[in-house]
């Protein structure tokens, strides 16, 4: 018998130690199949540790404060900053900057959860120390280096607009801007701040009407629409009121929306309808412009609605129309451009006699504000023959004319607009050539 033919006798008698390599094959086989080889051991999950920070900072208003906190623990790691105790939106880093403290900023406490598929840990809080710095230059500073053509302020935002957009930065540390809104072709105007809510017009043909939107941002609402120009818009009593010039008429909607109520205006000329507005807790004040388009009225009806009551008519151009509950302020317009004179003048809200506060050559109209004292109000005049720079000024003078005027800034670039708050007084400027595109804001502290 050959060796051979032995193994193969073997096999078949079930002799131990002799196994076919087909079997072998089928064998190795299954057992990568079933796994039977021991399998990898992959480790616990660590939960996370904090091993440095976040630690107290202390700046000087506006300046930025940066908290970090170093983790470890398997990954991945995640984090979730908390401002007393309330988490901060976006706030989802091993890093969290505070980019410009306020005063109010101060004591809060920055804290920061880290998680991870075996459990979380949150750090003690970090106190933001805030300190004051020295007292705001009494100015003109430039706050703003973009075009305004109108600004307004409540002492926590300074809010603009221009063509394309409506802008805002912070009253207490300007510098980071932020939008409003933005729209190819849009031209907002007439800008108001009423509590978290910036209201404006957008006076893009086609598509013109009553917008607002949150001040600290998120998407625009629109509250009316009209198929002509608004003059000017005011708020009063949760209400906003504006002219609809070519309307000929007055309107006014809820600040949260709603039905619109026209009242029609007489119109008594083919130069448009009413243009400047302003009211009080009884009346709506508004500008007529007369029969011949330049010697406007200052005319008035009730809140409510009712008969127009002429309290002050011959006015020329009128440009803004102010009020503070008891007297009513504007800007007066005459003469041919660009050799014009601007007076600003007063009389009660139940009209009487016209008085001449201040008067000033211009080449354009200006604008005016008023606080519980003064009145402020703006020049512009042109100086060079091509009309590239212009000479402007910003003035007040107390509402009841006891005092000379004061002129607060001389030879300005071209002024637009002006508010104030408790503090400072805005206007907005052209840089020139006036074709630039480009304008600022400046600030300064009232006297």
């Amino acid at each position: 018998m050959t060796d051979i033919e032995a193994r193969r006798t073997s096999f078949r008698r079930g002799r131990p130690g002799l196994i076919s390599p087909q079997l072998l094959v089928a064998a190795f086989a299954l057992e990568l199949a079933c796994g039977s080889r021991a399998p990898a051991v992959t480790p616990a999950a660590t939960p996370p540790v904090i091993l440095a920070g976040p630690t107290a900072i202390s700046v000087a208003e506006c300046q930025a404060a940066t908290f970090t906190v170093t983790a470890a623990g398997s990954l991945p790691l995640n984090y979730r900053w908390m401002r007393n105790g309330i988490g901060i939106i976006g706030a989802t880093q091993a890093a969290f900057t505070v980019p410009a403290a306020l005063l109010a900023d101060a004591g809060a406490a920055y804290a920061v959860m880290v998680t991870n598929s075996a459990g979380s840990v949150t750090s003690s809080g970090a106190v933001l120390t805030v300190t004051d710095p020295s007292p705001p230059v009494s100015g003109p500073v430039i706050v703003v280096h973009e075009r305004a053509d109108s600004v307004a302020t409540n002492g926590e935002d300074i809010v603009w607009s221009a063509p394309g957009y409506v802008h805002a930065t912070s009253a207490r540390c300007p510098g980071i801007i932020r939008s409003i809104y933005e729209q190819v072709h849009v031209l907002p105007s007439s800008l108001l701040l009423i509590g978290s809510q910036c209201f404006w017009f957008d006076g893009n043909a086609g598509s013109a009407g009553v917008l607002a939107a949150p001040l600290a941002g998120g998407a625009a609402t629109s509250l009316a629409h009209s198929s002509f120009e608004i003059g000017a818009m005011t708020s009063i009593a949760g209400e906003l009121i504006w002219t609809d010039q070519y309307g000929h008429s007055i309107q006014k909607v809820p600040l949260t929306g709603g039905p619109v109520i026209t009242w029609p205006v007489a119109q008594q000329g083919a130069m448009g309808g009413p243009g400047a507005i302003a009211s009080d807790d009884q009346y709506i004040y508004w500008s007529d412009p007369g029969p011949d388009g330049q010697q406007m009225s200052l005319d008035r009806m009730p809140r409510g609605g009712g008969a127009t009551t002429t309290i002050a008519s011959g006015q020329g151009g009128i440009s803004h129309i102010v009020t503070d509950g008891q007297d009513v302020f504007w800007l007066s317009v005459t003469g041919a451009s660009p050799d014009l004179t601007t007076t600003l003048r007063k009389v009660g809200r139940s009209g009487g006699a016209v008085r001449q506060l201040d008067s000033k050559a211009t080449s354009d109209s200006g604008s005016l504000v008023l606080d519980a004292s003064w009145i402020y109000w703006t020049t512009s005049l042109v100086t060079t023959p091509d009309q590239t720079y212009g000479s402007g000024s910003l003035r007040r003078i107390l509402k009841d004319g006891s005092a000379p005027v004061e002129v607060l800034a001389g030879n300005l670039p071209y002024v637009f607009d002006v508010s104030i708050d408790s503090t400072f007084v805005y206007w907005t400027e052209l840089d020139p050539p006036f074709n630039s595109g480009r304008g600022r804001i400046r600030r300064m502290k009232k006297p």
